[in-house]
């Protein structure tokens, strides 16, 4: 299912996990107790994922019910880097397609406000403590 990479500095110790992906346990998660009729409809409980901003859940609910019907295309766990500062991030992202159009969120970098890019899972990350070097993987263990 997803995979969870360590990546670690071999000059200061940096050191991030990187989620790929969705577990088992979000799977079975979410498909149960859906918290609106919005997520029902799509078959994913957003609550479960987004806790840091009620507005994005307020958002996707919005979305869902103005553009019936509304197909989640993917939903997933994915790893984000500042292109101008390379602070990585996990980020829980989606992308909705419906009739006109389609919705994938952005997100911005909370240092320096640059948005930022997905990290393809074999994509070299420079260190965003040091600045140095890449980051190397250490460890990858599926996500269950």
């Amino acid at each position: 299912m997803g995979k969870l990479v360590h990546l670690l500095c071999p000059d200061c110790g940096y050191q991030f996990i990187s989620k790929y992906g969705i577990g088992k346990t979000d799977l079975a998660a979410g498909t149960r107790d859906f918290p609106s009729e919005e997520e029902k409809e799509v078959g994913v409980n957003f609550a479960q994922y987004i806790v840091d901003n009620p507005h994005e859940l307020v958002f996707i609910r919005k979305l869902i019910r103005e553009h019936r019907p509304v197909i989640l295309k993917t939903w997933e766990h994915q790893p984000y880097v500042c292109p101008h500062c390379a602070r990585l991030y996990n980020r829980f992202t989606y992308h909705f397609l419906f009739k006109n159009g389609d919705y994938a969120p952005s997100f911005i970098c909370l240092d320096c406000g640059r948005v930022l890019e997905k990290v393809p899972l074999k994509q070299a990350v420079l260190c965003p403590k040091c600045k140095q070097r890449n980051l190397a993987v250490d460890n990858v263990v599926p996500w269950e």
